[in-house]
């Protein structure tokens, strides 16, 4: 009703206008509070499933290694056209097999005599997915720590031992 008396009236100030806007103002503070309860109680519920990470995490993390291949194999001399090409192909290859249910292992796709050179570097390199994070972590904790801590620092000290029950 409140875009129609608007569209109507523009900002004349008269008692049509008054009355949606006493019983609008107090609904939308109610609206706004459902909307922030039903968020705090997805939040309240929410997990990280582990297992499920570490799984897509191990089946994407070949392909990361093929980057890092490709990186060790230019710093060693390699023409990047020529390993860019044999890394596409065995990726490629690689992907398909996994679309057809069959489990592709690091050490398989690294097994080209062109990786030779730098094989057992970048094995070493993939044992940790963490190395292929980036400056991701330092960002998050420096995000944390210098963002977000201090603006909700005092929301942090209230009583965090009460959990939102959602009515519907």
């Amino acid at each position: 009703e409140a875009l129609t008396i608007l569209a109507d009236q523009g900002l004349e100030r008269t008692l049509d206008d008054s009355a949606p806007r006493r019983s609008e103002i107090p609904d939308s503070f109610l609206l706004a509070e459902t909307i922030l309860t039903t968020l705090q109680n997805v939040f309240e519920g929410l997990t990280v499933q582990t297992d499920t990470v570490k799984k897509s995490v191990a089946k994407e993390l070949p392909f990361l290694a093929l980057e890092e291949a490709l990186m060790r194999l230019s710093e060693c001399g390699c023409d990047r056209q020529a390993g860019h090409a044999k890394i596409r192909e065995i990726s490629l290859n690689a992907r398909k097999r996994m679309e057809n249910g069959e489990n592709v292992s690091i050490e398989e796709m690294f097994k080209d005599s062109v990786f030779d050179s730098i094989r057992d570097q970048v094995l070493k390199t993939a044992s940790n997915p963490i190395n292929f994070a980036g400056r991701c972590e330092s960002q998050v904790h420096r995000f944390l720590k210098q963002e977000l801590y201090p603006a909700i620092e005092k929301y942090l000290l209230a009583d965090t031992s009460l959990k939102v029950t959602l009515d519907v």
